[in-house]
């Protein structure tokens, strides 16, 4: 498309699809594009491009209409039957459209491909995110009494992952419809990387509607794909009424419709348009209560959900292709399984986030991405893009589907992946290079057992190739030093990941993925800690100590003291007076707190050699407490003395 001069640029504008509005074509498939221009311009005239981040495709204008096709048949315009190109990726696209005499205009994120219409898919009901303000105000995302700008843009790295067909936004996008906050809210949603379906809500009609449509798209209107329709009716004005209600109707004479969502916004006076009789939705969606509600189940499911910027509330429907129709089985659960947020406080962490082995910048040509899913939802539509070295014989990948290979710049290759992100899980991809030379191989890396914060473990793995193996921690509290050494910051499920990238001999490994737990130190102990000639019970919870003073007939309750080490506990009278001292050991280094009427003393660390399990008891019946540490069968002990300690051992002690 040539460019044009810079006057020419106001006589053209792409009333839909819009960012609101979308259009869901499928490779190689058709769609319509509104056009509002002066009359009269040729048909051969006119170019279309599909955009994103890294490349354009060039689309066909197959036919030019001029009349009332615009804004539900209402206003004069251009129809444009618009073909996209066989090797369109199916990903969101912005659309520019062009005309030789009249100029260009480029519209937001609009055109989602779909490989078919006629296959299992999911979407998230994104309700009420109500931006009052930019920037959250309490940590679950709202912004004064309602939503933010940030709120979305902590969400949307999960909803890109997830995926979802379209998102389905019934109303309230922003409080008051402030006009100052819906460039910021564009700017924000225009990063989901999923469509939007969009109305307006009773917040968004205190706004301007002429704005609306031109910046978000008309309020009312239907989408078909196949045998599924979609109508979305606006809250605050009855324009298009008579074109949305025959719409409507003939959907219901369309014997290849099996399916119809409907969404709006609701009130607490009810619909703003309640379906005749016999004339029925499979579902209706609405937004307004900020909460997951049925709100009706016969004669049909009428569900709402949200706020949108509570934790990123959604709740996801799937639709499933059975016979001739579609199941919908989520509209039964509504509110339970099918809810779902996805950050953490302020943000973080997000619930579903991945990470790259290397940078996802183009200069790799293997690379592995590790999907963190921390929802109880498998997410079986879920997308990633790696972003590789333009290799001659293509790529493939492990873990996933391809769906699309693309080059741009010249230098480089993307690579579209469709992956199941499995609930409560991590999910690993990879993505390798086809060749001719080069042989597979795998990795075996044997599990490994769950730990104590305390414990270091030496890691191990071989591959097939006999190529070294590296480790990274793909989630969890724990940090990996030297290569192999992994040792623990915090308790929690941890992830590790063996991986091996390949040379010109061999292919990149599948990545293998090793889970365990980390616990807290948790051991009881029982010693006379004040002194009184009662046993003290001691519960020692990493570095805390809690202590059940004895008092013949009741117990009082100290600490929890935290003495600052993650060991292992013991209590001992090391030095002789008459009162236990606390010992903490991690790894060989004994931690000892000699204790007096009033306070404690830290000293130590001391490095005894041997990383066992600690005691201490009188062996020589000298009035100070020996040191002993146990691996195994195997017991070490070092008699105390007044000075000095002396070792003996270790002595092997197996039952009979």
């Amino acid at each position: 498309m040539a460019l044009m001069p810079a006057a020419l640029f106001a006589q053209i504008s792409i009333f839909r699809p819009e960012i609101g509005v979308p259009a869901f074509p499928v490779t190689n498939g058709t769609f319509y594009v509104e056009v509002e221009a002066v009359p009269g311009l040729a048909s051969n005239g006119w170019s279309a491009l599909l955009i994103n981040d890294l490349r354009s495709w060039i689309c066909s204008v197959e036919r030019v209409d001029y009349g009332y096709y615009v804004n539900c048949n209402s206003t004069t315009g251009y129809q444009l039957t618009v073909r996209t190109p066989a090797d369109t990726a199916p990903e969101v696209f912005k659309l520019a459209v062009g005309h030789v005499s009249a100029g260009f205009a480029t519209n937001r994120h609009c055109i989602r491909i779909l490989q078919n219409y006629e296959t299992n898919f999911y979407i998230l009901h994104y309700a009420d995110p109500q931006v009052e303000t930019e920037n959250a105000t309490a940590a679950n995302g709202a912004g004064g009494s309602h939503g933010s700008v940030q709120a979305i843009n902590w969400a949307s790295h999960s909803y890109r992952l997830i995926n979802p067909r379209f998102m389905f936004n019934t109303g309230d996008e922003v409080e008051n419809g402030s006009a100052a906050f819906y460039p910021k809210y564009l700017n924000a949603i225009d990063t989901i990387g999923a469509p939007l379906l969009i109305t307006r809500g009773n917040n968004d009609a205190r706004g301007s509607y002429a704005d609306w449509k031109r910046d978000i798209g008309q309020p009312t209107y239907s989408i078909t794909m196949g045998s599924f329709y979609i109508c979305m009716k606006d809250y605050g004005t009855n324009e298009n009424q008579s074109w949305f209600t025959n719409d409507y109707a003939e959907s219901f004479a369309n014997t290849s419709i099996t399916f119809r969502l409907f969404g709006q916004h609701y009130t607490n006076g009810g619909f703003t348009c309640d379906p005749p009789a016999g004339q029925y939705p499979d579902l209706m969606l609405v937004g307004h209560n900020h909460s997951f509600s049925t709100l009706r189940t016969n004669p049909y499911y009428v569900l709402s959900s949200g706020p949108g910027w509570d934790y990123g509330a959604v709740a996801i429907f799937e639709f499933i292709k059975s016979g001739g129709g579609w199941l919908c089985s989520n509209k039964t659960i509504h509110g339970t399984s099918n809810k779902l947020h996805v950050y953490g406080d302020w943000g973080s962490p997000d619930y579903v986030t991945n990470t790259f082995l290397y940078a996802n910048d183009g200069a790799a040509d293997t690379n592995t991405t590790y999907i963190t899913n921390s929802l109880n939802y498998d997410f079986w539509d879920g997308q990633v893009r790696f972003l590789m070295r333009k290799s001659t014989c293509g790529y493939a990948v492990s873990g996933g589907d391809k769906t699309a290979e693309y080059d741009y710049s010249g230098t480089n290759t993307a690579v579209l992946v469709k992956v199941n992100i499995r609930g409560n899980a991590l999910t690993t991809v990879t993505v390798f290079p086809l060749g001719t030379n080069r042989q597979t191989q795998t990795i075996t890396f044997p599990p490994i057992a769950d730990q104590v914060v305390t414990a270091a473990v030496g890691l191990s793995a071989t591959a097939s190739s006999a190529l070294p193996v590296s480790f990274s921690v793909a989630g969890g509290p724990a940090q990996i030093t030297g290569g192999t050494n992994l040792g623990f910051t915090g308790t929690g499920l941890v992830s590790i990941v063996a991986s091996q990238a390949g040379n010109s001999n061999w292919y990149a490994a599948p990545s293998v993925t090793n889970s365990l737990t980390v616990a807290d130190i948790v051991a009881n102990l029982c010693a006379d800690i004040d002194g009184d000639g009662l046993g003290d019970m001691i519960t020692v919870v990493g570095s805390n100590w809690y202590v059940w003073f004895s008092k013949s007939h009741y117990l009082v309750r100290g600490g929890p003291y935290d003495l600052g080490v993650y060991g292992l506990p013991a209590a001992g009278d090391l030095d002789d007076d008459g009162r236990p001292d606390l010992i903490s050991v991690v790894g060989s280094q004994w931690y000892v707190w000699f204790s007096s009427s009033e306070y404690l003393i830290g000293s130590g660390p001391y490095d005894l050699g041997i990383a066992g399990r600690p005691a201490a008891g009188y062996i020589d019946d000298d009035d100070r407490a020996d040191l002993i540490a146990v691996m195994g069968s195997n017991w070490y002990v070092w008699f105390s003395t007044s000075h000095y300690l002396i070792r003996c051992g270790p002595y092997v002690l197996t039952a009979p």
